[in-house]
């Protein structure tokens, strides 16, 4: 499984009362990974995967239907603890881990 790590797990990680050096250990640890760039394609699909959500009565917003896009187009696996997330994976097919917190 190959996963796109959401920004709510990176607060986690660096919650402030971690010391200093763990945030920087975990940088560089993550400095490994590959950098998305979303195109102009991924934009128009994110507003659609936004607008079928919208009609289910679920609100994504637009740099998470992207996220979830750019998970979609490169067939990786979302780590969030983002429930909204979990809502608009049943209208497209974004794949959601959600930890235990």
């Amino acid at each position: 499984m190959t996963l796109l790590v959401d920004t709510s797990v990176w607060s986690l990680a660096f919650r402030r009362d971690a010391p200093a050096a763990a945030r920087k250990d975990i940088v560089q640890r993550f400095a490994a990974l590959p950098f998305l760039v979303p195109d102009r394609q991924d934009s128009i699909n994110a507003a659609d995967i936004r607008n079928a959500c919208r009609r289910a009565g679920v609100q994504i917003g637009t740099i998470d239907a992207l996220l979830g896009q750019l998970c979609i187009r490169h067939e990786l696996t979302l780590l969030t603890t983002d429930a909204d997330f979990t809502l608009a994976a049943r209208h497209c097919p974004l794949r959601v881990w959600r930890p235990a917190i």
